[in-house]
């Protein structure tokens, strides 16, 4: 797992520069290790950890590979779970997962 794309993660809010570095860190990480490696790494965040603007990057980001990730499901389930915990703001998945 790359240390730089989690710390970015762990942060409560990103500035427009670290979304930019999510997107094309996970662009980049899909093309040179493919879905099964993407799900390895999604597996491996910890979504309580995250902000919501993490959440928004990153699901927004990943959401065109769903269908090619076999652990989105469970990803988005526990990213859900995280957000009503923490009450979050529900219009975060909005368009994906309707």
């Amino acid at each position: 797992m790359s240390n730089k794309i989690i710390s970015i993660l762990n942060k409560e809010t990103l500035t427009i520069k670290d979304i930019k570095e999510v997107i094309t860190f996970f662009h980049s990480y899909i093309a040179g290790n493919g879905y099964e490696k993407t799900n390895d790494f999604l597996k491996e965040l910890d979504v309580n950890a995250m902000g919501e603007d993490s959440i928004v990057a990153i699901t927004r980001t990943l959401s065109v590979f769903s269908e090619h990730l076999e652990y989105w499901n469970e990803f988005m389930d526990n990213i859900k779970t995280h957000c009503k915990n923490k009450e979050k703001n529900k219009l975060l998945f909005k368009g994906i997962d309707d």
